[in-house]
């Protein structure tokens, strides 16, 4: 059910796009770029996330993986009106068992 529900999450997270528009306080974010960012607390182990996250970007055809690791999972999106964004989840593991500490990021290649 946990990993049910977080398929929902990523799969509404990565429709959602860009959400927020910085001040260019993030490293390597130019201060004009559409940015997102979202941090979850998982109960499921990170390969599972990795697992998780990876099918559902090979399952869009808006997104490109461009490197996939343990630790990092970076792709590339598409709008349909040809806007570039670059998403990057990055996962560590938790105290807890099993858990998962999960942070996504997408960011505009340029401002629309």
């Amino acid at each position: 059910m946990a990993t049910r529900t977080f398929v929902v999450v990523v799969v509404c997270t990565l429709f959602l796009g860009v959400c927020m528009i910085t001040s260019g306080k993030e490293d390597n974010i130019p201060t004009t770029s559409a940015y997102c960012k979202i941090v979850w607390l998982l109960g499921i182990s990170c390969d599972q996330v990795n697992v998780a996250i990876v099918t559902q970007i090979k399952a869009m055809a808006s997104y490109k993986l461009v490197s996939v690791t343990p630790k990092l999972i970076q792709a590339n999106h598409t709008s349909g009106f040809g806007q570039l964004e670059r998403v990057n989840f990055t996962m560590i593991p938790t105290s807890m068992i099993l858990g998962c500490h999960v942070q996504g990021i997408s960011v505009s290649a340029n401002w629309f």
